[in-house]
């Protein structure tokens, strides 16, 4: 090797320390990847239980009563809900998370096996309409309306006019 040239390679060190910084980038982005995965499957069951609920009111426009499914089941099935809805909501019989949505008429709601998200009172939830909900990432729900397993259920809201996250209702906002 001549006087002018020096040896230009890059250390055992200065390779992982590089290594490292990427690593921990690849790292924060996986987890943003993930939240962004997350509202979009949430924003998609949202969009789901909104075209599942215009369906039920252009069905009661059009009757005197909300749809509904076989006599036997205390909670509807969502097979016989998107047959009384017909094309309105056609397609639509899961939620993102692979869970049928859950729709229940209120006069339905003290049947045995009816799971109807009460509030702290005891008092169902849109008592004189209908429950329409996906039970969200966790596939769970409670009776409870203060269980945490309802908070990522996304909801139909009937009183407010609006589909939320559970959590929204049991914060009260």
């Amino acid at each position: 090797m001549s006087e002018g040239t020096k040896n230009r390679a890059f250390s055992l060190v200065e390779l992982l320390v590089v290594l490292t910084i990427i690593t921990i980038l690849a790292g924060l982005l996986m987890s943003a990847l993930q939240v962004a995965r997350t509202k979009a499957l949430e924003i998609s069951a949202i969009n789901d239980v909104r075209q599942l609920a215009l369906g039920i009111a252009m069905h009661k426009q059009s009757r005197p009563t909300l749809p509904a499914s076989s006599a036997d089941a205390a909670e509807e099935d969502v097979d016989a809900l998107l047959q009384a809805l017909g094309g309105s909501a056609s397609g639509i019989r899961l939620d993102p998370w692979g869970n049928e949505y859950v729709y229940i008429r209120s006069d339905r709601y003290g049947d045995p096996g009816a799971v109807c998200i009460k509030d702290k009172n005891g008092e169902p939830y849109n008592p004189d309409t209908f429950q329409l909900y996906s039970k969200g990432a966790d596939g769970r729900r409670d009776p409870n309306a203060s269980d945490k397993s309802n908070a990522d259920n996304i909801w139909v809201d009937v009183t407010r006019g609006r589909i939320v996250r559970f959590s929204a209702i049991q914060e009260g906002s």
